[in-house]
Order: structure tokens, then sequence, then C-alpha cells
């Protein structure tokens, strides 16, 4: 369901986005070619916003079902999808050579999560084991997930991935208490 919904979306929407780039080549506003435009715009209308999804299926009460379960699990695949789909294609709009900015989209991500594995986690890990202060533990997150976003910025990738494989990578009992203390400040934002 998920990869039939997301291909056939994703197909309408690259037919589109290239008629769109035809029409209104200022739309493009990269030189990253027509092509890449529209497989992009397609994408990006293809997949459903999952959190939004998430969010209006537990207001219904169908995240319990079979239905809601479902759509959540193809809103995920789509997720999956767009992400790393995006890994490529960012760093070949900004750069046209597929070799080297996909070598460089490559290194970053592994950069951004060998700092998470190799320097963070271990922090992080000796922090809960002497008891540190949770205002200490919730600045580690937040070089966390800055840093992350940083390297995979810096190669070419969004920053979005970085804090997203800081959201993935972090420790159960860290990230679980990273979400407690920043659901209310990121939703009011």
């Amino acid at each position: 369901i998920g990869i039939g919904g997301l291909s056939l979306t994703w197909l309408a929407g690259v037919v589109i986005g290239y008629q769109l780039a035809l029409k209104y080549p200022v739309a493009m506003g990269t030189d990253g070619g027509i092509l890449l435009f529209a497989v992009a715009f397609g994408l990006c209308n293809a997949v459903p916003a999952l959190p939004v999804l998430a969010a209006v299926l537990g207001e219904l009460g169908l995240n319990r079902r079979r239905i809601g379960a479902v759509a959540l699990a193809a809103a995920a695949v789509g997720d999956i999808v767009l992400w790393s789909a995006m890994a490529i294609i960012l760093p070949l709009a900004k750069s046209g050579d597929l070799t080297s900015s996909l070598a460089l989209a490559i290194a970053g991500g592994v950069g951004a999560v060998g700092l998470l594995i190799l320097v963070i986690n271990p922090l992080l890990g000796q922090a809960l084991r002497t008891n540190a202060p949770e205002r200490v533990l919730m600045i580690l997150v937040g070089i966390a997930i800055f840093g992350t976003a940083a390297v995979t910025e810096a190669s070419g990738l969004h920053m979005v991935l970085g804090a997203y494989a800081a959201g993935v990578l972090l420790p159960d009992k860290i990230r679980h208490m990273a979400a407690d203390k920043l659901d209310m400040p990121t939703s009011m934002l």
C-alpha cells in the first residue's frame, strides 16, 4: 500500500513538476536541472506528513484500529523513501556531479552517525551513570542535535537529516527524557 500509493502520486507529481518547470522556469530556483526539479517536486508532493497523520488518527481514535495502523505504516514507508531520496537529490542539486556529491553526502552521513555513536552517546552514558543533572543531559542532547545537523549540512545533506539521526540514535532513556522536556516548547513554537 505504501509503495503503491507513493509511486502513483510521485509519478503524477513528477509530470506536474516537469510541466511547471517548463511553463515557469523561475519556479525551479536551482541549477540542478528540470528533471531533478521534477523528481524532487513529485516526491515532496507524494509523501504525507507523518506526524500530522498520527495526530489526526490519534484524535479520531483510529490509531488503535487496523485502518490506522495501515495508514501509519504506509506513511512511514513514504517517509523512509523521502529521506533516502533527499539524501541523493539535495547534494546532487548543489553540485550537479553525482559522484563527488554522493561521496561527500555519504561521508557526512557517516560522520554524523560516528559523532553520535563514538562521542555523544558515550558522553551521555557517562552522564547518566554519574547521575548528572537533567539540565546537563538536555544540553548534551542540544549539542547532539545541532552538531549532527551541522555535519550533514556541511556535507551537502540537509540539516534535518542530521537532527533526525540524533533523534533515532540517542539512547532510549535520553530520547524519552528529551521528548518530555522538548515537546511542549516545540509544539508552542
